[in-house]
């Protein structure tokens, strides 16, 4: 059977802090592994731009574009080599499709307050799973000239879970990275309900100490789902938390 070739877009952030040499150095070592296990590789080079939020306290990045045509397996690893270099501070992989196919894409960014405190949950099977609220304002007024909020479910898996359990509470603001997901279930009179939530794959803190309920005691920055681990959630219904399957994970901008 012919193996099927995809076409696929990674945006990749470099710390500002490496330098004009070792920029570049790092745009030539992702072009050169591209071009070693795909085709039709170009790269774009968009410079130091404005972060959407902060990393590791830093508001600017040198941001590179890059497209090329592979086999499904190179941009897992590639995203695997991007994760564990120096210098790079955030990576995206988009598929655009198989050649000659239709581009999908289903990615969300949210950046509010929780609601409430997260709360640990285990399946039968001891996955972790925690779900919680973020307060979003909307950027405009309503008609009687006050801001509208959308309050916006999520629910993180394994060590995400664990991650946003452990350092986030009320009123922390957070930013969350993951897709829509759209589920339908029974509720207990026997009705038909559709409920719209996000699948975090990667949770950032959103403020700082100072602007933040408490300290951040010693937590990481962020939590990125890990390669292999993506936070899948079931597909039944709201409260009963089946076991599932492994997929892969991935980051915003």
């Amino acid at each position: 059977m012919a193996k099927v070739s995809a076409n696929y877009e990674v945006v990749y952030i470099i710390d500002p802090a490496q330098g004009e040499e070792n920029t570049a150095a790092l745009v030539a070592k992702f072009k050169t592994l591209a071009e070693q296990n795909g085709s039709a590789v170009e790269v774009e080079e968009w410079g130091s731009r404005k972060l959407a939020y902060p990393i590791n306290y830093k508001t600017e990045g040198y941001y590179v574009l890059m497209t090329f045509t592979s086999e499904p397996s190179f941009p897992k690893e590639l995203d695997r080599v991007l994760r564990i270099t120096d210098g790079i501070m955030r990576s995206l992989i988009v598929c655009k499709g198989e050649e000659g196919g239709i581009d999908m894409l289903n990615k969300i960014i949210i950046m509010g307050r929780l609601t409430r405190d997260p709360e640990l949950r285990r399946t039968g099977s001891g996955t972790a799973v925690t779900s919680f609220s973020l307060a979003v304002d909307r950027d405009f007024k309503s008609q009687s000239g006050e801001k509208e909020t959308d309050f916006i479910d999520v629910v993180a898996w394994r060590s995400t879970a664990e991650f946003v359990s452990k350092y986030f509470t009320k009123g922390r603001m957070a930013v969350v990275e993951g897709r829509l997901q759209i589920r339908d279930w029974t509720d207990k009179d026997g009705g038909k309900r559709r409920s719209a939530e996000i699948v975090a794959d990667n949770v950032y803190f959103g403020d700082s100490k100072r602007d933040g309920a408490g300290d951040f005691g010693g937590a990481p920055a962020s939590y990125s789902a890990p390669m292999g681990g993506r936070n899948a959630a079931p597909m039944g219904g709201q409260s009963d938390f089946a076991e599932i399957g492994e997929e892969d994970g991935e980051l915003p901008f």
